[in-house]
């Protein structure tokens, strides 16, 4: 009965200050640079709502941890700043952009170590076309425990569009590290790797796809990995006979395995 009432009193406090959240919204504020902090202490007390710090008006999409149901030993910060997060996903997917941003904040207002919070600001930020606010907000969330391989996969996709794409790649390889069943991130790093005509780099993350999808049992993508591998390890290869063509002349085998890296085996 306590949890519920606790529960309750969140609701409640987070829905006053939605109410109010066009007071906090202020598109020119940025965000600052300070270490996160650990959660609040607390034993039975609920947190009331805190002003929200002034901040940037930007879009979010729910995360991971933003969906995740509450555990029994969750502190009711962290409880606070999950509800706020998912609040404000819900309002960047319904178009209000300064709500969205006043929620974001009031979650990380609320728990300082809550990483989703982080990833939501930082996207809504980068649509908004505030490049540097955004890279600052996705580095505040690679320093927390929930945050860190979100926060280094959209870092990764901001840097890329930006034209940094060595520090892009980097990321990339952390987030995969950090979360190693990602598929869809090997397969993106896999196709900037392919793009530089990086090919060794590119066969080492097709030979993990290819252990994973037989490890899956998934047919389609085994077929498509064995290409992959197979093509990249001709153009890999130390002793490719075919790199002595005559310059200003690209043999047409390489030219065809390059095709089929980059667009695979159809």
């Amino acid at each position: 009965m306590a949890v519920r009432g606790e529960t309750r009193c969140c609701l409640f406090t987070i829905a006053l200050g939605l109410l109010c959240a066009p007071a906090y919204a202020t598109p020119t504020a940025r965000f600052d640079d300070a270490e996160p902090a650990t959660p609040r202490q607390t034993t039975k007390s609920q947190p009331a709502a805190q002003p929200a710090p002034k901040g940037p008006a930007r879009q979010a999409v729910p995360t991971r941890a933003s969906r995740r149901a509450p555990s029994s030993s969750e502190s009711s910060w962290t409880r606070s700043a999950r509800l706020y997060t998912a609040e404000a996903d819900r309002l960047d997917r319904q178009g209000e952009p300064a709500r969205a941003l006043s929620a974001y904040h009031r979650a990380i207002d609320m728990d300082r170590s809550f990483g989703p919070a982080y990833v939501g600001l930082g996207r809504l930020r980068e649509r908004m076309g505030d490049f540097p606010e955004a890279e600052l907000v996705f580095t505040r969330a690679t320093r927390t425990r929930s945050g860190r391989a979100a926060g280094l996969y959209h870092r990764a996709l901001l840097r890329q569009r930006t034209g940094r794409q060595r520090e892009a790649e980097q990321d990339l390889q952390a987030a995969i590290d950090t979360r190693p069943s990602e598929t869809g991130w090997m397969r993106t790093l896999a196709g900037w790797y392919v793009a530089s005509s990086a090919w060794s780099a590119s066969l080492t993350v097709w030979r993990r796809l290819l252990v994973l999808a037989e490890r899956r049992g998934d047919k389609t993508a085994l077929h498509e990995a064995q290409i992959k591998v197979k093509a990249l390890s001709w153009l890999a290869a130390e002793t490719d006979p075919v790199r002595v063509a005559p310059p200003g002349r690209k043999h047409w085998v390489r030219s065809t395995f390059e095709r089929i890296a980059r667009r695979g085996g159809g």
